[in-house]
């Protein structure tokens, strides 16, 4: 694994550092101002990582492009307005699980809700055009074939 350092006055202000990390073919990068310590944000990228790959169960390009919210709750999880909050890894994989777990109970309550509301609409459609029309509109404006 190689460490960077590089300046980054050029973009991002004077005494402004960039620290990147390469894993296999993922680069990680964090912009610091001249307080913090190189060493201390290069931990930090490891605890990224490593917590990325342990909820990933091998973290690739793919999860980072396709999974997004999952690494935003991750990131989220280590930092709060610029601020480093966590670094216990345990804690922010256990805390990034809990909210996987209540997005999927919202999701599969929303996709109750919507069957539920669809067969309602389903049942009061037989005994009206009108509601047959507002049910076929429904559905094809979802996606589904009526």
């Amino acid at each position: 694994h190689a460490c960077f350092f590089l300046d980054g006055s050029k973009w991002f202000g004077t005494g402004a550092r960039i620290i990147y990390r390469q894993y296999a073919t993922l680069f990680f990068a964090v912009a610091v101002d001249s307080r913090e310590s190189e060493l201390g944000i290069l931990d930090l990228i490891q605890v990224l990582v490593e917590s990325l790959d342990q909820h990933f169960k091998s973290a690739c390009e793919l999860d980072l492009i396709f999974k997004t919210d999952q690494v935003h709750w991750l990131v989220d999880e280590i930092f709060v307005g610029g601020m480093v909050v966590e670094t216990s890894m345990q804690h922010i994989l256990d805390t990034v699980q809990d909210d996987s777990e209540l997005t999927q109970q919202e999701n599969d309550l929303a996709t109750a809700s919507l069957q539920a509301a669809v067969a309602s609409i389903h049942s009061a459609s037989r005994h009206s055009p009108t509601l047959e029309a507002v049910r076929t509109k429904m559905l094809s404006t979802l996606g589904f074939s009526p």
